[in-house]
């Protein structure tokens, strides 16, 4: 990641963009299933989470 210029500094954004990837992910399990509008409420409420917690800091 040449981009970054430091290493540890790709290392923290990839971390991040997994974390956050992780956090948008639909939760059911395979079993479930989920309507696609109930998935696209349950990543808006995930998204609007997310946003508080960027304010926050």
């Amino acid at each position: 990641m040449v981009v970054f210029g430091v290493i540890e500094s790709a290392k923290r954004f990839c971390q991040a963009f997994d974390e956050v990837q992780q956090f948008l992910r639909p939760k059911a399990r395979m079993a479930d299933l989920v309507s696609l509008s109930k998935q696209r409420e349950q990543f808006v409420e995930r998204v609007n989470e997310l946003k508080d917690l960027f304010q926050a800091i």
